[in-house]
């Protein structure tokens, strides 16, 4: 059930802050933003369905549902920007007015305040250990993700990670979980396509080389390179497209040479 509170006449509905409350003693038990109410509380029946024990306000929905009732959506406040200002606002006056607020945080982008404990890190960490999706659900994720960030959405994503470091102990996990990754003929082939015809700014260049520049490769990284190419077998066409790259290569980089002297 949806209910309203506070809405504001003719104005252009952008974002909505809600409160999830017992349909019981009609207490606010949770705090969020949505611009999509209806497929937000799915959403949430959803979760606690599917993850009963996930966080607090999961175990609170998956109790109402135990006893055959659901929670009430009731919309406090439409806004049209600033939504995580409004959200910290309205978490904080109800905990001041003594709700019992499942919210594991304070509100807003990000999460600010809270910090999972070792222990609650650890045991998320069990649980998807070795965890494997079955073809229908890796399909259903793919589909669902297709299409999903759009460019305003990636620039922000991109700037966001721009200069981000990750620590040495990090970057190795996410080397070797990746070692050994074979990708299907269907992705190598959406893949190629994205970048053939790709013609990178003389700045891109540059900065490529630069990264690139003085790097020294371990024995042990050159011994791994020179096995896993020994012997292998280029086909003519192969070949045909190594010379064309190399070619255009250092064409960009005459070019690239010319504009600067220039």
């Amino acid at each position: 059930m949806i209910d309203t509170m506070q809405m504001g006449a003719g104005a252009k509905t952008k974002y909505l802050i809600y409160a999830l409350t017992d349909p019981r003693t009609e207490e606010a038990r949770y705090i969020g933003w949505t611009s999509q109410p209806r497929q937000r509380l799915i959403a949430h029946l959803a979760e606690a369905r599917q993850y009963p024990t996930r966080n607090h306000k999961t175990c609170w929905v998956s109790s109402l549902l135990r006893v055959g009732v659901k929670p009430t959506m009731l919309v406090i406040a439409e806004i049209e920007s600033a939504w995580a200002d409004a959200e910290r606002f309205w978490v904080a006056f109800y905990r001041a007015a003594g709700c019992r607020l499942t919210n594991s945080a304070d509100g807003g982008e990000g999460a600010p305040g809270h910090v999972a404990s070792p222990e609650t890190r650890a045991k998320m960490s069990a649980a998807l250990r070795g965890r494997e999706f079955s073809p229908e659900h890796r399909a259903n994720i793919s589909a669902a993700k297709r299409g999903h960030w759009s460019p305003v959405g990636v620039a922000k994503t991109v700037a966001r990670n721009r200069g981000r470091k990750q620590s040495r102990e990090h970057a190795a996990k996410a080397a070797a979980a990746r070692c050994g990754l074979k990708r299907s003929a269907e992705t190598r082939a959406r893949m190629s396509a994205a970048q053939k015809g790709r013609v990178r700014s003389p700045e891109h260049i540059e900065k490529l080389a630069a990264t690139l520049r003085g790097r020294k490769h371990s024995p042990e990284h050159k011994a791994k390179i020179s096995a896993a190419l020994r012997g292998r077998k280029r086909s003519l066409e192969d070949r045909a497209k190594t010379s064309r790259a190399i070619r255009q290569w250092w064409a960009i980089r005459k070019a690239d040479k010319a504009h600067r002297n220039g």
